[in-house]
């Protein structure tokens, strides 16, 4: 029944804050820099779960300015559009994060730099499970997506590794893609490596007017207009469309 937002106001910069096992129906917002949010699990091995408490967008918004955040061993579900949100952040870790069933997306850092995604798990989205979008130099490792429409999403990002990750049962396992319309306008220096990338045939379920729901269901690891992407050592087996694509973002039109 702690209200984490009161917690985390009172503590200001630099605040380490443990959560107790239990579900927190609540959002988070974070403002100050170098916070960081660890979730304690019990002898019986429940954690930390932050959930919608009814018609909320985000579940964690981390604001502008609010740089080297943490967020570990959490839970993070059913909020209407992301779970984690990160915008403009320099210096995160997501780390034993797991985003069920968001409406959009469950690990959401855009226009962020100097990040790692590890050890998280992404489920139940309507677009992709982890994305980083407009970024740089962040690394997804180790992390495990199924039933999203998109596993894991590199957009309009330079600076990416995505490694020794596993995605099955998505539409699309792992997109790298340059996409029309953003602020940033590249997407080069990718390394896709050692990831397991297999039975990716969920059909599409993403809202119609979204880009999103072009990407054809039976795909495993598609390259879309990116520079310089290296992808090697990877198990991609069982998409029933495509196994390995790469295109040009002239196919989205």
């Amino acid at each position: 029944g702690v209200s984490i937002q009161a917690v985390l106001d009172a503590a200001g910069p630099g605040a380490v804050i443990h959560l107790s096992p239990g579900v927190y129906a609540q959002a988070v917002i974070v403002t100050h820099p170098g916070v960081k949010l660890i979730g304690l699990t019990d002898e019986l091995g429940n954690g930390a779960v932050i959930e919608n408490p009814g018609g909320v967008r985000n579940g964690i918004s981390v604001r502008t300015g609010a740089n080297d955040f943490a967020l570990v061993n959490v839970t993070v579900r059913n909020f209407d559009a992301n779970g984690v949100f990160l915008v403009a952040i320099d210096g995160f870790l997501l780390s034993r994060v797991t985003a069920r069933d968001n409406g959009a997306y469950g690990l959401f850092p855009v226009r962020s730099a100097n990040g790692v995604i590890e050890h998280a798990i992404a489920s139940g989205h309507a677009d992709a499970g982890l994305y980083v979008g407009q970024s740089r130099n962040v690394t997804m490792r180790r992390n495990v997506v199924y039933g999203n429409v998109v596993g894991i999403e590199a957009s309009n990002s330079s600076g990416i590794k995505l490694l020794a990750n596993e995605a099955y049962d998505n539409t699309n396992g792992i997109l790298v893609v340059l996409l029309p319309g953003r602020q940033i306008k590249t997407a080069a220096d990718i390394l896709v490596t050692g990831n397991r990338v297999y039975d990716n045939n969920r059909a599409n379920f993403a809202d119609p007017e979204d880009l999103v729901a072009a990407v054809p269901a039976g795909t495993g690891l598609l390259i879309v207009g990116a520079d310089r992407v290296e992808a090697e050592g990877n198990t991609i087996t069982g998409n029933q469309f495509i196994g390995l694509g790469v295109g040009s973002t002239l196919i989205l039109a």
